[in-house]
């Protein structure tokens, strides 16, 4: 029997068609935050660059300009250990990252749709407590303004869930 791979990856997939996943499990995360949705939503957003890169061969000017941005931001620092971390079962501690779940309403720190008694789930990355809800929204912000300005394909407006529609 002879085996036949896509171009696209194994699957057949397009940068679309994950990106398209990662809305749909941006906004189940959001909706109650479990450990096992950050796993999948860390491991699809990380991999989404590469997906892109793949199909767009520099030099394209929004596709540099997107790769840049996210490879120098902190967002994209705590995605890319989430994503390779959370693939192991059994780590070794590290001084820069640690988890962990804020339950309740969050002072300062909320967004509507977050309620008492809901999970936050949040890292200590370098120090600082980031939440996974920020990190995942403003990644999907920008492969999102990246997918409109290409016109790769008909981008439906979504919401982060902070209010601004994309």
């Amino acid at each position: 029997m002879d085996i036949e791979y896509s171009e696209n990856g194994l699957f057949g997939l397009t940068a679309s068609d994950i990106h398209e996943e990662a809305v749909r499990l941006y906004d189940a995360f959001f909706e109650h935050q479990t450990p096992l949705k950050a796993f999948r939503l860390a491991i699809v957003l990380y991999h989404l660059l590469e997906w892109i890169e793949s199909e767009n061969k520099p030099p394209e000017n929004n596709l540099s300009k997107l790769s840049k941005e996210l490879q120098e931001s902190t967002q994209f620092q705590v995605l890319r250990s989430l994503a390779n971390n959370s693939k192991h079962h059994t780590l070794k501690k590290s001084s820069s990252y640690e988890k962990g779940i804020i339950i309740g309403f969050q002072a300062g720190r909320s967004v509507g749709g977050e309620c008492v008694g809901q999970p936050n789930l949040a890292v200590n990355f370098q120090g600082q407590e980031v939440w996974l809800r920020e990190v995942f929204g403003w990644i999907l912000k920008k492969y999102t303004y990246y997918f409109n300005s290409v016109g790769m394909y008909e981008a439906v407006q979504i919401a982060v869930r902070d209010g601004e529609n994309l």
